[in-house]
C-alpha cells in the first residue's frame, strides 16, 4: 500500500470519528432532558475507568484516551448547558 491509499484510509477514519462524536453529542442533547444536573462526578469517574481500561486493552496510551475523554464531557457539558 503506498502512502496515497494510506493517507486515503486515515482521511476515511477521520470522517468516521467525527461522524461518531457527532452522534455522541446528538445524544447527549437528549440526556439533559432526563437528568437534573448537568455535572455527574459519579458518571464521569466511571467513563474514565472504563476509557482507561478500554485504552489499556486496545494498546493505547491511557493518558491520550483521557485527554480525548476530558474534550468530548467539556463539550457535552458545553452542549447541554445551551439547551
Amino acid at each position: 500500500m503506498n502512502l496515497k491509499e494510506l493517507r486515503r484510509q486515515i482521511d476515511a477514519l477521520d470522517r468516521e470519528i467525527l461522524a461518531k462524536v457527532t452522534e455522541r453529542l446528538q445524544l447527549c442533547r437528549r440526556t439533559v432532558m432526563e437528568k437534573k444536573h448537568i455535572e455527574d462526578a459519579d458518571r464521569e469517574s466511571a467513563l474514565k475507568i472504563l476509557w482507561q481500561s478500554e485504552a489499556r486493552s486496545l494498546g493505547l496510551s491511557e493518558s491520550f484516551a483521557l485527554a480525548l475523554l476530558t474534550q468530548i464531557l467539556t463539550e457535552s457539558k458545553r452542549i447541554q448547558r445551551e439547551q
